[in-house]
């Protein structure tokens, strides 16, 4: 897995509840390792997963200083806000991270005006995954899969049962 030490400041761009799910565990994971401060961008939805899970969220979009950005980490909701984002603010020079949690659709979450968005990385969580994924035309992207950070979670709500 990809080591993010030394960066400053990492965006977080989330508008769905998988993405947002995933990607706060991926930093929580990594939290006591780093010293890095975050950047997010989200809606009301994704916010209050990372509040719950003690993320403290004070910067909003219209806050951040963009130039700041040492790193993105994003998902893709079915209709890629994520992406229109990135690219409607020029972001897509700054090295990226997507972590996808879905299982469907695949080439549809990463279009943007018809043509295929690339981030620098895309991490998948399973070979069904990662096998749709390599079909898909992408420029430079490398297409990796890790050790599922949710599953955890399944075998603490499986064990309370």
């Amino acid at each position: 897995m990809e080591k993010i030490k030394n960066i400053n400041r990492i965006l977080v761009i989330s508008f769905e509840a998988g993405s947002a799910e995933v990607i706060s565990e991926f930093i929580l994971q990594k939290k006591e390792k780093l010293k890095v401060k975050y950047s997010f961008v989200l809606n009301k939805t994704t916010k209050n997963i990372f509040k719950k899970k003690g993320f403290k969220i004070q910067n909003i979009d219209r806050q951040i200083k963009f130039d700041n950005i040492k790193k993105i980490l994003f998902g893709v909701s079915y209709f890629n806000q994520e992406i229109n984002f990135i690219k409607k603010k020029k972001l897509n020079k700054i090295p990226n991270v997507c972590l996808l949690d879905h299982w469907v659709n695949y080439k549809k979450r990463f279009l943007n005006n018809k043509k295929i968005f690339s981030p620098n990385k895309i991490y998948v969580f399973d070979k069904y995954a990662l096998r749709k994924l390599k079909k898909i035309s992408f420029k430079n992207t490398i297409i990796q899969m890790i050790k599922n950070i949710l599953n955890k979670n399944i075998k603490k709500i499986k064990n309370k049962k």
